[in-house]
C-alpha cells in the first residue's frame, strides 16, 4: 500500500513539473482537422495552414488514421490504429470538378485554384523580380480562396480531398483521427 501511495506522488510531481516547464514555442506548419458529429457519423474536415503544405497535398495527397481507444464499454490497450483509405485523399480528377462546379459556385473556384490557368503569367512586366512576386501573390490568393470556398461547401472540401465522412463509428466509442 506504502508503494502505491509513493507511485502516485511521484506521479503527481512529475505531471506538476511538466505543467510548470517553459515550453518553447513553435510554428504550426501543419494541418488542422476539424470534425462534426451526428448520429452514426464523425465529418471531418482539414486544412493545410500554408501554401507550401497545399502544393504538397494537391500533389501527394493526404493520408488519415483512425485510431480507435475504446469501442463500447472496452478499452483497446494498445489502440487499434487503421489507415481509413488505402491510397491518399487527393483532389478529385477535373470532370467530376467541371459537373460539380455547374452546380456549385465554391467547387469552380476551388477547381480554378488546382487546375486553372496562371494569371501572373499574363501580365506582361519589364522587371524580372516582378514576375516572381506576382506568382507568390497568385498563389497565395489560390490558397486562400479555396481553403475559404472548401470551409463554405464540404461537397468541395470533399472534391479536393480535404474531408471524409466516417459512417463505421458506434456509440460509446472514442476514436483518435490523425492527417498527415
Amino acid at each position: 500500500m506504502n508503494k502505491l501511495k509513493i507511485l502516485i506522488i511521484i506521479s503527481l510531481l512529475s505531471v506538476g513539473y511538466t505543467l510548470n516547464a517553459q515550453q518553447p514555442e513553435r510554428k504550426n506548419n501543419g494541418i488542422v482537422l476539424v470534425h462534426s458529429t451526428k448520429e452514426g457519423n464523425v465529418r471531418l474536415r482539414w486544412s493545410p495552414l500554408t501554401p507550401e503544405i497545399w502544393n504538397i497535398g494537391k500533389k501527394n495527397g493526404f493520408i488519415l488514421e483512425k485510431r480507435l481507444i475504446k469501442e463500447g464499454s472496452k478499452y483497446k490497450i494498445p489502440p487499434v490504429t487503421i489507415i481509413v483509405e488505402q491510397s491518399p485523399f487527393l483532389p478529385a480528377p477535373a470532370l467530376k470538378w467541371e459537373q460539380a462546379s455547374e452546380h456549385n459556385d465554391y467547387a469552380a473556384i476551388i477547381f480554378d485554384a488546382f487546375y486553372g490557368e496562371s494569371y501572373s503569367k499574363k501580365k506582361g512586366t519589364t522587371f524580372p523580380r516582378a514576375g516572381i512576386l506576382n506568382s507568390l501573390v497568385e498563389q497565395n490568393d489560390k490558397f486562400a480562396f479555396s481553403l475559404l470556398s472548401a470551409e463554405l461547401s464540404y461537397e468541395a472540401a470533399l472534391l479536393a480531398g480535404w474531408g471524409f465522412i466516417d459512417n463505421n463509428v458506434h456509440p460509446n466509442s472514442f476514436c483518435e483521427y490523425i492527417i498527415y
